[in-house]
């Protein structure tokens, strides 16, 4: 997919940028890799615009001056004719690292706080993070994300400023994704249509033609409902023999008590002493029957 736009020239004419191609999209391991992504993005991105031809591994020392970071923030105030203060730099002899550049850098940040782009402070940078003495001790994720995000609000102004193409590849998944949630809605509808004229042709009344035609019955399921399922069934001869105080009842209720719990004397003794009993009664009753007959007598 390519795209051409074309950039106001500072010399006076137009010109135009050459097609974007895409590169594969893929997913890297760690932030460092995407950072380098970035700069190559973006240095891409510069070379379209100004015709340099920027690296992904000088892109921030040819940045470090400020020139071309104001230079831009110019050419989008004449694009969209803006009313505001210009945007004031030195565009000569500005060595990196020295306070003239730190002033560039500082009136760049000042202008993309200001409309049109209103970018809030966590997407801007310091001025150390892009001017160091040590190249290992700047933020260039920082600095790159800033960055994308300014050639992504200046290419939604529409004043023919292209965007970076990691931006363009962003918007272009973006429009799949509606593309494809319309679809799904529009799928949704019709199967919504489709359920609501098979609702009504089933509700609407049958045409001659159809009463013609043998209608079939479909009768419900019989259900037998016991109403006393929960309770349990107990057989009438059980019930009779327990008023009656049967054997198996006598048998349920009969207390059981194990041999080897009672010793022999416990078991003899009651026979015992119904024995003692009974010899007892014997002699008293003899007794008495001598004593009558004595009486008598």
């Amino acid at each position: 997919m390519a795209a051409t736009a074309s950039v106001g020239d500072p010399g006076g004419g137009e010109r135009s940028v050459p097609p974007v191609t895409l590169r594969s999209v893929q997913q890297y391991k760690s932030q460092d890799e995407y950072v380098v992504v970035m700069k190559e993005d973006l240095a891409e991105w510069m070379n379209e615009l100004y015709e340099t031809t920027m690296t992904a591994d000088d892109l921030f020392d040819k940045l470090e001056t400020g020139i071309l970071l104001c230079r831009y923030a110019c050419t989008v105030d004449d694009a969209i004719q803006s009313c505001a203060e210009p945007v004031v730099y030195r565009k000569r002899d500005v060595v990196p690292g020295s306070f003239q550049a730190r002033v560039n850098v500082a009136a760049f940040l000042t202008w993309c706080r200001r409309s049109p782009l209103l970018l809030p402070d966590d997407l801007l940078f310091e001025t150390s993070d892009l001017i160091c003495p040590r190249t290992a001790e700047r933020n260039e994720r920082q600095v790159a994300l800033c960055l994308l995000e300014v050639g992504r609000r200046s290419a939604a102004l529409k004043v023919g400023l292209p965007a970076p193409q990691l931006v363009r590849l962003e918007a272009e998944i973006d429009a799949e994704i509606r593309a494809d949630d319309d679809s799904s809605q529009d799928c949704r509808k019709d199967s919504l249509d489709e359920d609501e004229s098979v609702s009504s042709s089933s509700n609407s009344p049958p045409s001659p033609g159809d009463c013609c035609a043998p209608r079939r019955t479909i009768r419900a399921p019989r259900v037998i409902v016991n109403n006393d399922a929960d309770e349990p069934s107990i057989p009438t001869d059980s019930t009779n023999s327990e008023r009656r105080g049967s054997v198996w009842q006598r048998r349920r209720y009969r207390p059981i008590i194990p041999v080897d719990m009672m010793s022999l004397d416990e078991m003899v003794s009651p026979s015992l002493s119904l024995s003692l009993s009974l010899s007892l009664s014997l002699c008293l009753s003899s007794s008495r029957l001598s004593m009558l007959q004595r009486c008598k007598r």
